[in-house]
């Protein structure tokens, strides 16, 4: 699945787009304050790093993740101008620089929201989903489906179900899951 944008709701648009010219994919709309989860495809992980120092601090010391059950991924942590928990990802297989990778998805049943976008043609990731936390999609785009205030990697903050417009390549008609909106891009 391709995720061709998504709009964050934040209090201030223009103060959050540190990382626009790079990941165009991240659109800021005026709403209100949450912290999100957006994940950003790296073709090279260092290059990124590069990059992302350049303009902020990483968060969690700078660690470099190890999802390797994940199509060998690796990933770095980071905000944006509006506190937004950035990751940028590099898997075994690269994806192109900068388009979006994840998008964390708030709801209150995770179960139930998996099984919606399971029947509008979404593939479930991984066999690990379970009440709090659970991809759906594949190694171009995933959709992140978490409990409502579990807290984000690496920091913990918690998640808020704040509605978010996500546009999906390939998409036919436009669907809800739970307070999000699933537009065709």
């Amino acid at each position: 699945m391709r995720i061709a944008w998504v709009e964050l709701p934040v209090t201030r648009p223009s103060e959050a787009a540190t990382f626009a010219d790079l990941a165009p994919g991240l659109r800021y709309v005026a709403g209100s304050a949450a912290v999100h989860h957006v994940a950003l495809h790296a073709a090279e992980l260092a290059a990124a790093r590069a990059q992302v120092e350049a303009r902020t601090a990483l968060l969690a010391d700078g660690r470099e993740f190890d999802f390797g059950d994940w199509a060998g991924a690796r990933a770095f942590y980071f905000r944006d101008g509006a506190g937004n928990v950035l990751e940028a990802i590099a898997r075994s297989n690269p994806q192109p620089a900068w388009e979006i990778a994840e998008v964390g998805l708030p709801v209150p049943d995770v179960r139930a929201a998996v099984a919606e976008l399971c029947e509008l043609g979404f593939p479930g990731y991984d066999d690990d989903g379970d009440d709090s936390f659970a991809a759906i999609g594949d190694d171009r785009g995933l959709l992140i489906a978490v409990r409502e205030g579990r807290g984000w990697l690496p920091t913990d903050e918690p998640s808020l179900s704040v509605p978010l417009r996500i546009a999906i390549e390939d998409l036919a008609e436009e669907h809800r899951i739970g307070p999000h909106v699933l537009v065709p891009a």
